[in-house]
């Protein structure tokens, strides 16, 4: 006897469509509960990134640089940059000569040996990661990037 398949439940749907565009914080929210040990290979903020970032801080203070791994880009994920007045409780926060970099929980999953730093080219300058071991690829601009896991 064939059975019939049983409709798609509301809850699904939504969690099938759900935008990529949002951090992965927001989709992988039960990956929260496992513990993410860090080490201190695993994020290195380079001395050029704590130099920038200790002017950047002088002017806003009490800032720290976060940084958050993201669906999306031409690679499959993206490193996204932003200062934040205050780390959230769960963060690691790594500093160097005085800057504090901070990183959710979640992108630890994707960064190892992860290394920060601050990048002037003639068409830009900004914090980028430099080097990340669990990167497969990266793109050109060096913001996207994906891992084979």
């Amino acid at each position: 006897m064939h059975r019939a398949s049983a409709p798609v439940r509301a809850s699904t749907r939504r969690l099938l469509s759900c935008s990529l565009s949002r951090p992965l914080s927001q989709h992988l929210r039960w990956f929260e509960a496992v513990p993410a040990p860090v080490t201190p290979s695993q994020i290195v903020l380079r001395k050029g990134a704590a130099q920038k970032l200790n002017s950047l801080q002088a002017s806003k203070q009490d800032s720290v640089l976060k940084l958050m791994v993201n669906s999306g880009g031409c690679s499959g994920y993206s490193y996204d940059f932003s200062l934040v007045q205050k780390p959230e409780d769960s963060d690691v926060v790594v500093e160097r000569d005085g800057a504090r970099l901070a990183v959710d929980k979640v992108s630890l999953a994707f960064l190892e040996e992860c290394e920060v730093d601050y990048v002037e080219e003639m068409i830009r300058a900004s914090f980028q990661v430099v080097k990340n071991k669990l990167a497969d690829s990266k793109c050109g601009c060096g913001s996207s990037f994906s891992v084979g896991f």
